[in-house]
């Protein structure tokens, strides 16, 4: 199935390409205003401009429709004045409801947001969070909190208009909380506000996140799966979803309408999937008994290994270094196994998924001192090839005390894409 994604290098996009991208199922092309690097073929274009997107439809099946023109004034805001910003969305709207019409695509995937309903949570607010009765179902009538949320609203009844007069499937997914690898576990939007310095670990604010979070917790995954089950199905016109795990405290709950129309079926819940370390430090994977936070951490692992062989070649590229045999490397070195990703193993280039502890010279060096040709430069925890990933560091001093890597207790940085709004 070919299927072009618009606003794709946001944290939606790239959560559907993390998890999606290997499945033989799919092509995607990703559309967006800026070109990033990516294995997937990609498109800079404007949902802005018809003409500048309409070629990039011809010989898809579906459409899963992301962008977003910022300046609405996000979903705290209330203002009901028109403003520039909000003409651009409903023009991108309209632009890609009608190139996929006009291509003849099978179905489109809109990304709507629980804010299509916000004010149940607006007018219910903290009580929602707490499992009080308070719940929206499938059947919950629009109550847009914001222009942004209208904005959506309005996405979801155009796809209606398309559904129903021009054969076009439609799926309208209500996303809840969809974050960044960093922050992708129930108390993520909370630890973010401890690293931005807008509240005390443990503060009542903290804990409004976290409880917020438990309820609207979407993780990647779910969200991936969520969208393979749309574009593998072909029984519906036009429905709506509600973009959550399998939260016990959700209050936007279809689960059982998606479940029995599409076949979703959430792998994590905010409790199993609950990421909080002890006192908030992120322990190592075998502490963790959650799939989903062993699973971020081996993909946090793999893009490691991958950047370290990047750099290796590189560097032996710049210096037309010859290569040493394994028995120079092996007597000068001792070894350490790694865990290769499924990008790096397909490779042609690639390296034996190893990294070599450097020497206590080598570690004596600063990162831009040249390294003598007896030394391995390719060593995965050596400063001199250090890698660009917020523990590098600290992953390097662990092992260099214990002879293991290990997480450290500092926190990453949001090194993923851009936040979305929800």
């Amino acid at each position: 199935m070919d299927v072009l994604i618009t606003g794709a290098h946001g944290t939606v996009g790239t959560a559907i390409t993390d998890h999606l991208g290997d499945d033989d199922r799919y092509n995607f092309t990703l559309l967006d205003v800026d070109d990033a690097p990516s294995p997937h073929e990609t498109a800079v274009a404007d949902v802005r401009a018809y003409d500048e997107i309409r070629p990039h439809f011809e010989g898809q099946d579906a459409v899963v429709h992301l962008a977003l023109i910022p300046g609405t004034g996000g979903p705290d805001s209330r203002a009901l004045g028109w403003n520039e910003p909000q003409a651009d969305n409903l023009e991108g709207i309209h632009n890609v409801t009608e190139a996929a019409v006009d291509a003849g695509l099978d179905s489109i995937v809109f990304a709507s947001s629980n804010h299509a309903v916000g004010m149940v949570e607006g007018r219910n607010a903290p009580d929602v969070y707490h499992d009080r009765g308070i719940v929206a179902g499938h059947d919950e009538p629009h109550r847009p909190d914001s222009r942004y949320g209208l904005t959506k609203s309005y996405g979801e009844d155009l796809g209606r208009l398309a559904a129903e007069a021009h054969e076009i499937s439609f799926y309208g997914l209500r996303l809840g909380a969809i974050r960044d690898p960093a922050y992708d576990h129930p108390y993520g939007d909370a630890e973010r506000g401890v690293d931005e310095g807008r509240w005390e670990r443990g503060s009542d604010a903290y804990e409004e996140q976290v409880a917020r979070m438990k309820g609207l917790w979407q993780s990647r995954r779910d969200l991936a799966h969520m969208v393979a089950c749309c574009l593998d199905d072909e029984s519906v016109e036009w429905d709506h979803f509600y973009g959550v795990s399998g939260n016990e405290r959700r209050w936007l709950d279809d689960l059982e309408h998606a479940r029995e129309t599409i076949g979703y079926e959430p792998r994590t819940t905010a409790s199993s999937g609950t990421a909080r370390r002890r006192e908030c430090d992120r322990s190592p994977v075998n502490e963790r008994e959650d799939l989903s936070t062993e699973a971020w951490y081996r993909m946090s692992w793999q893009r490691t290994v991958r950047a370290a062989r990047h750099r290796w070649h590189v560097s032996r590229t710049a210096t037309r270094e010859p290569k040493r045999s394994a028995r120079s490397v092996g007597s000068s070195t001792r070894r350490a196994t790694g865990t290769a990703g499924p990008t790096a193993a397909r490779s042609s280039t690639a390296t034996p998924a190893r990294a070599v502890t450097p020497s206590a010279s080598t570690r004596s060096r600063s990162s831009d001192s040249p390294v003598p040709s007896s030394q391995p430069r390719w060593s995965l925890l050596s400063r001199p090839t250090r890698l660009a990933h917020p523990w590098s560091h600290a992953i390097s001093r662990r092992t260099r005390s214990t002879g293991r890597a290990a997480v450290s207790k500092k926190s990453p940085g949001n090194w993923g894409s851009s936040p979305t709004t929800s």
